[in-house]
């Protein structure tokens, strides 16, 4: 019997072909049968291996839908940036309710916004607000320079203008030779608009006997030379003049010609910005935030013109003062002008005279200071002591600077300063409060209300340093000045639904947990080998390896330790609470471990009366117990040794959990316990023994097993086969002697 075979010669991916071999033509022996039947040993070896491969992606595939289920509570319950969707945010924890006392579906929030909390009353609160909060600012002058130019017709006919749109390359218009102001204006216009770069970005118009040039939008037009050498002659100090100046405007395009400093003090300290020609505006505006260390911040309005610099906090201790000038900004010094007065009060209700003596008028006694003043940029100081008389000061104020003269005036009770030239001004460079003169600079403003809370009959009036604040457990949001009220009921059912979702979302992974952990493996079912699943159908196939993938996780370790760390979070009392988990006692809060031998590690609301009586009398305990979060150290292991954890809430410390097996919220990094089990591969070395034992270091190794068996196979395979060759060979040649020797016999 002879066969024609196909036989691989090399494994299967790793660049091996085909070998057509005859076989059986001299022997008639089944060659491929017997070869075959010799290389079952081997065959079972590579089964094995295929076997404890998919054995291992079994299990991979298992962690990772493990880990997909997590990764979905944890998108569902802690999302940090929807509150909806952050089970950690106080605002899930609020009992109360607030709507309109006007029978509105919808509360008003355009004057202010109440938030009750802990400690909150229920009933009707009213807030009259009289003055927001504001952060101290200073305003420089407009920045952009006057755009217009009268009109004369020899200046413009014919003539032309180049512009730069926001630093761009120039874009040059040639007038007609109109000599009326309304035709050459509509002419500029035509020329702009069919001028792809220059169209829609700002127009000529006619103004009085000017054209001036305006802005239609945030674009940033540079008035230039022109590169023709006709530049209309009347408009030649428009030239450099930005029309409309944005963030992106350089200093050297508002006219600084060198480095300059804007100097100026925020809340007692002083501060200097360095400033260079090629600096944007938005480049300033960076570096006084950074230089001030985000103690004050800066602007620009496109719509004023105006560059800004303000106090980052709000309130009346804010203050803001330019001490140099910095025209390309528009910013100038703060000065006392000439005649302003400061007035001195004597809070004793004595009069005041000449004679009255600091330490009257409340300094120190034995004490000193300087009076710190500047005239006509001239700065002096005048040392005043506690003994000195009114009348003695004026004299000093006089022997330091005889251009300055000090008075004193009877009916108002005030201290004042006048310059011998009017065109010049007297500046109070540091406060002296003795005497009422202040360094001229702008200070914040205080929020100003009067609140009516629930019981009250009058209204108590208070000043806050911010549009934010609480009082009494009711958090207030200030938007404008008004009126406005709201009545704060209560519901404790939506509290208690949001921690119902999340116990029985977290009762379905603990549920997937603990079947892996506890299912018994069938060892009658293996993972198929190619030459099985050849006799089987499709839906054979999937019923066999659901079998097979049964017990893939039982007694993991790491699922089993999650889950223990899992089942402590609740246990585990939170400190200063006050409140306990479980169903017995007057600190239960109702919440408690399924008795049910069927859902271990279960989480159940054993009794909804007292979680839900908890929530109404005790929400900040509550708030406490399940969304605490520690400012301790974290320790080296998070459990109950740890101060963190003891102090951590219920939910944080599920969410801790979650973080260290699957990673943060959001995220996909394979660094936690879980992820880089599942999904990390160490392992790339030839051998397969460097790796640090995850699923993919795993597959990895045996992968390299099976290549190492079929190379093995292979080469075996080719010795039978060539043995087999050769026992042809001598067959051949035996029959042929035969043959030949029969010939002779005959003949």
């Amino acid at each position: 019997m002879s066969d024609v075979s196909t036989t691989s010669t090399g494994m299967t991916g790793a660049g091996g072909g085909n070998t057509i071999r005859i076989t059986g033509m001299a022997s008639g022996l089944d060659v491929d049968a017997l070869v075959k039947k010799m290389m079952a040993a081997e065959q079972t070896k590579l089964d094995k291996a295929q076997q404890d491969e998919q054995y291992t992606q079994w299990k991979q595939d298992a962690y990772q839908d493990i880990i997909k289920d997590i990764k979905d509570l944890q998108n569902s319950f802690f999302d940090s940036m929807t509150t909806d969707k952050n089970i950690l945010s106080s605002s899930n924890f609020s009992p109360f309710t607030v709507n309109s006392t006007t029978g509105s579906t919808t509360v008003d929030t355009s004057v202010a916004t109440f938030k009750p909390g802990t400690g909150a009353k229920t009933g009707k609160y009213t807030m009259n607000i009289t003055q927001l909060a504001a952060a101290a600012s200073k305003s420089g002058s407009k920045i952009a320079k006057d755009t217009s130019k009268s009109f004369n017709a020899s200046d413009w006919s014919g003539k032309s203008i180049a512009f730069s749109v926001n630093g761009a390359t120039t874009q040059t218009i040639t007038l007609g030779t109109d000599s009326d102001i309304t035709t050459t204006v509509n002419d500029i216009n035509t020329k702009i608009s069919s001028n792809s770069s220059l169209k829609g970005k700002f127009q000529a118009v006619v103004n009085g006997d000017k054209i001036q040039f305006q802005s239609l939008n945030d674009s940033s037009v540079k008035i230039l030379d022109s590169s023709s050498g006709t530049t209309v002659t009347g408009i030649d100090d428009l030239q450099g003049r930005v029309i409309n100046p944005s963030t992106s405007t350089t200093m050297s395009d508002l006219g600084l010609t060198s480095s300059g400093t804007i100097k100026f003090n925020c809340n007692g300290t002083d501060y200097s910005v360095t400033v260079n020609t090629t600096d944007k505006i938005s480049d300033v505006i960076n570096n006084i935030s950074t230089t001030t260390s985000g103690l004050a911040s800066a602007s620009y309005s496109q719509l004023t013109g105006s560059f800004s610099i303000q106090s980052t906090s709000t309130g009346s201790s804010q203050s803001i003062k330019i001490t140099s000038d910095f025209a390309a900004l528009g910013l100038t010094t703060d000065a006392t002008q000439v005649g302003n007065s400061i007035g001195v009060k004597d809070t004793s209700g004595n009069a005041i005279d000449t004679s009255t003596t600091m330490e009257d008028l409340g300094m120190g006694t034995g004490t000193n200071g300087d009076l710190k003043l500047e005239y006509d940029g001239t700065a002096f100081n005048v040392n005043i002591l506690s003994t000195d008389s009114i009348s003695s000061v004026i004299d000093k104020v006089h022997a330091a600077n005889s251009n300055v003269t000090a008075s004193f005036d009877y009916t108002t009770g005030e201290f004042k300063l006048v310059g011998a030239d009017s065109s010049k001004t007297v500046k109070v460079t540091s406060d002296f409060s003795t005497l009422g003169l202040r360094a001229d600079s702008t200070n914040g403003k205080d929020a100003i209300a009067s609140i009516t809370p629930p019981g009250a009959t009058n209204s108590t009036t208070i000043a806050k340093s911010s549009n934010n604040f609480t009082i009494d457990g009711m958090s207030y949001t200030l938007s404008s000045v008004g009126t406005a009220s709201v009545n704060v009921g209560t519901d404790t059912q939506a509290v208690y639904d949001k921690i119902s979702s999340f116990i029985t979302k977290y009762n379905t992974i603990v549920d997937e947990i603990q079947t892996k952990l506890t299912e018994k493996k069938d060892y009658n079912y293996k993972p198929l080998t190619d030459s099985q699943k050849e006799s089987m159908t499709t839906s054979q196939i999937t019923a066999w390896e659901t079998k097979a993938k049964v017990g893939i996780l039982r007694n993991d370790s790491n699922l089993q330790s999650m889950l223990d760390g899992l089942r402590s979070a609740f246990t585990s009392a939170v400190s200063s609470t006050g409140l306990a988990f479980g169903q017995y006692g007057d600190n239960s809060i109702g919440i408690d471990m399924s008795s049910d031998v069927s859902t271990p590690g279960h989480v159940e609301i054993a009794d909804p009366s007292k979680l839900k009586a908890a929530i109404a009398t005790k929400s900040d305990k509550v708030l406490q117990m399940f969304t605490n979060q520690s400012t301790a150290a974290a320790g080296k292991s998070y459990d109950s040794t740890s101060t963190k954890y003891n102090e951590d809430g219920i939910f944080t410390r599920i969410k801790t959990i979650f973080e260290s097996n699957v990673g943060y919220t959001g995220t996909t990094l394979n660094t936690a316990i879980l992820t880089s089990y599942a999904n990390k591969q160490y392992d790339y070395s030839s051998t397969g023994s460097g790796g640090n034992g995850t699923l993919p270091d795993q597959i990895y190794e045996e992968q390299l097993q099976i290549k190492k068996i079929k190379s093995e196979m292979s080469d075996k395979q080719e010795k039978y086969y060539l043995q087999f060759s050769k026992l042809e060979t001598a067959m051949t040649q035996l029959s042929a002697q035969q043959s030949s020797l029969s010939s002779m016999l005959g003949s």
